[in-house]
């Protein structure tokens, strides 16, 4: 793969043998060749960046389940016989 001179290009580049970017070429992305060379003639490349700025994906965080609220406890009153009496 070739870059011309003064090219401009943003991505990935991805090559089985070699990659040549000739004179004053801008990458913004990567450059990579599996079996061969990267030759570079007064580039500039510049790096990649996640969204997230980090450079690896954040693993969503766990919330602990959420307990109902108590209620209160309830006071049972004891049956009321003839005449008000408890008993």
């Amino acid at each position: 793969a070739t870059l011309g001179t003064g090219s401009t290009f943003r991505g990935t580049i991805l090559a089985k043998t070699s990659i040549t970017v000739t004179t004053g070429s801008t990458v913004f992305g990567r450059v990579l060749a599996r079996n061969g060379a990267v030759t570079l003639d007064t580039d500039t490349i510049h790096r990649s960046t996640c969204a997230a700025g980090t450079g690896h994906p954040k693993k969503p965080t766990k919330k602990p389940p959420t307990k109902p609220a108590k209620k209160p406890p309830t006071t049972a009153h004891p049956p009321k016989g003839p005449f008000g009496l408890t008993g």
